[in-house]
């Protein structure tokens, strides 16, 4: 091969060399796309006569352990009533710590396994749009027993144990805890006055795909823990719930831990009129 030929065949090779060290580097260097980590608004669409039908079982007190009994014929069903005004639920007085308008949820559930043969009860949600937030009204007397919280002196416990939970921060994404709640109280342990704190976090962990029948759902698993502080000092922690919410549909499957005076649940939906 003469000294032309072995130019042109070497700047030939060192084109094509370049040509794919350029490509690799373009390839290399282009941005990647991050993972959506957006909660939809619409996790829990609170539509008026909306229905979803339940299966599943209860659990025994704080555990996920499954009673097995009450699995046989377990039925739920919640249908969204539409707007209320809280206090047509719940009167003031006695509760005085509440007003304003929520979501009514009426669930109706049947165990006949453990002898329940209908059970009613209401569920109060209420939507904040300016912050994409949804508040639920628990009962935290099982909280107060516990550690005594009095309304004065050492005899009468606090009546107000119907507080509002925030269900879902939506804007704090996936994988962000939010604060659920987070309230300080005097009460008694032994004969000691003392400062008790309940602090509730919520996480939207991650999504998670939910079979019902023959279709696959998307859901995003929404998870609450609760933590007990006496003075400071960490007492107690554990699951509060987790609920697995499917965009405009709501809670497709549900799991309520219990406490020392009652039952938890765990429901998984059979059916929507929508």
């Amino acid at each position: 091969m003469n000294t032309r030929k072995l130019v042109s065949s070497l700047l030939f090779f060192f084109m094509i060399v370049s040509l794919f060290s350029i490509t690799s580097c373009t390839k290399s260097e282009d941005p990647v796309s991050p993972p959506d980590t957006s909660v939809p608004a619409t996790i829990f669409p609170l539509v008026a006569n909306r229905q979803i039908e339940y299966n599943g079982w209860l659990t025994q007190n704080d555990t996920e352990t499954k009673i097995a009994p009450s699995e046989a014929g377990f039925y739920s069903k919640w249908f969204i009533h539409g707007t209320v005004p809280v206090n047509a639920i719940f009167p003031n007085p006695p509760f005085t710590n509440l007003s304003g308008f929520a979501s009514l949820i009426r669930d109706t559930t049947k165990i006949p396994g453990v002898g329940v043969a209908s059970k009613f009860t209401p569920f109060l949600i209420r939507y904040d749009s300016a912050n994409a937030s949804y508040d639920f009204l628990t009962n935290i007397g099982f909280f107060y027993r516990t550690f005594k919280v009095y309304t004065t002196g050492t005899t009468n416990i606090k009546v107000d144990s119907l507080r509002w939970i925030k269900l879902a921060d939506t804007k704090s994404g996936l994988n962000k805890e939010f604060t659920a709640f987070d309230e300080t109280f005097t009460g008694v342990v032994g004969t000691a006055s003392v400062q008790v704190r309940l602090q509730v976090l919520g996480n939207f962990e991650a999504k998670e795909t939910i079979t019902v029948g023959t279709t696959s759902y998307e859901t995003y698993r929404l998870v609450a823990k609760r933590k007990v502080f006496i003075g400071t000092t960490l007492a107690a922690e554990g699951l509060t719930a987790k609920l697995w919410l499917v965009n405009n549909v709501g809670p497709i499957q549900i799991l309520l831990i219990g406490d020392a005076e009652s039952h938890g649940k765990f429901q998984k939906m059979t059916a929507k009129n929508f």
